[in-house]
């Protein structure tokens, strides 16, 4: 079987099309991607045999242009098959270690299983292109990952080797109507949880940096979701930092894990969620040493034959409560499910 992956920028008409007949390179950490190019795959969680880090190096590749049209197949409806008790359990359990100091943030992943009909993964990939024009869409099919589909909001980073561009994106409302709502909007909680992932990447990326500025914090639309957001761009010597040190570094960023890092790994894979996250919450994208493009694997669904597991989470504070954590899940889910009801 050869490795495939397909990924279209945000607001590009066009995608390109990879294809290795070797199975990729498999490796252990970020850090050994530093001096290497390709199409970098990368689970939540780094270590783990079963689901690595893995780099492909494309015997093949196209630029293709996105059709102007696709044709409406959706489904009717779009069942969701979730596991609210189980939830309920994770949440308590988070919520303890939160009350008890051991930790600021966690972030709460959880699962369901929906039916995908006659659909192949290609077809999914262009609807979610049109679905989602702005996100970072992104299909890819390895022996060692099986079939992965995402639209994701979230720049992890890019940059050319010198220079790079990074966000801090946290906090979910939904958008009405298509209208953002004000940052005021969002409220002390997720001001507070999206801060956190601002500090954590400043923190982070100025020892490694001779100069860092953020851009002012704003709102970024996601389909019917809206993020706060702000901007970070940051500079390092050329041949001084690699790029696979900063993914390192950054990786995972409070945004899908928590604060501090370590606690809420802890949390994360030991107590809490009932089911791995596996590929996603890593990062995928192109690996250049002059024009690189990586983004965190979030709106995510893995493909089986007429059916998919779809993932979402969100960040738990002191202050959460179930219920709204709950149902931010299922907002995220449904952005992950109008791709395959929702006529284009």
């Amino acid at each position: 079987m050869i490795a495939t992956a397909k990924y279209r920028l945000p607001g590009e008409d066009h995608y390109f099309e990879l294809e290795q007949d070797a199975p990729p390179e498999c490796l252990h950490t970020p850090s050994e991607l530093n001096g290497k190019e390709g199409f970098v795959i990368a689970p939540f969680r780094m270590g783990d045999e079963k689901h690595p880090l893995l780099l492909m190096h494309p015997d093949r590749t196209r630029r293709l242009p996105l059709p102007e049209h696709i044709p409406d197949l959706a489904l009717h409806r779009c069942p969701r098959r979730e596991e609210r008790e189980a939830y309920r359990k994770s949440f308590a359990q988070a919520m303890e270690q939160l009350r008890d100091r051991a930790c600021q943030k966690v972030v709460l992943a959880r699962t369901a299983e929906v039916p995908t009909g006659n659909y192949t993964p290609d077809e999914l990939f262009l609807r979610a292109c049109h679905i989602y024009p702005d996100s970072y869409v992104c299909l890819f099919d390895t022996p060692l990952t099986g079939c992965w589909l995402l639209a994701s909001p979230e720049l992890l980073l890019t940059g050319d080797g010198t220079d790079w561009y990074t966000m801090s994106l946290a906090g979910t409302l939904p958008a009405v109507e298509g209208q953002l709502p004000e940052v005021e909007a969002f409220g002390p909680k997720n001001l507070h949880e999206q801060q956190l992932v601002t500090d954590f990447i400043l923190r982070t990326i100025r020892p490694l940096s001779t100069h860092a500025e953020t851009e002012g914090l704003g709102v970024r639309h996601a389909g019917r979701i809206a993020h706060l957001c702000t901007p970070i761009r940051f500079s390092t010597e050329r041949g001084k930092v690699g790029i696979g040190t900063l993914l390192e570094q950054l990786h995972p960023t409070p945004a899908v894990c928590g604060e501090p890092r370590k606690v809420a790994l802890g949390i994360i894979e030991n107590l809490t969620e009932k089911a791995e996250r596996l590929y996603y919450a890593g990062f995928t994208g192109l690996l250049s040493r002059t024009d690189s493009h990586i983004y965190v694997s979030l709106r995510t669904m893995q493909l089986f034959p007429g059916r998919a597991c779809i993932y979402a989470g969100g960040g738990l504070l002191c202050e959460s409560t179930e219920q709204a954590e709950w149902d931010e899940t299922c907002r995220k889910m449904e952005a992950v499910t109008r791709i395959l009801y929702e006529n284009t």
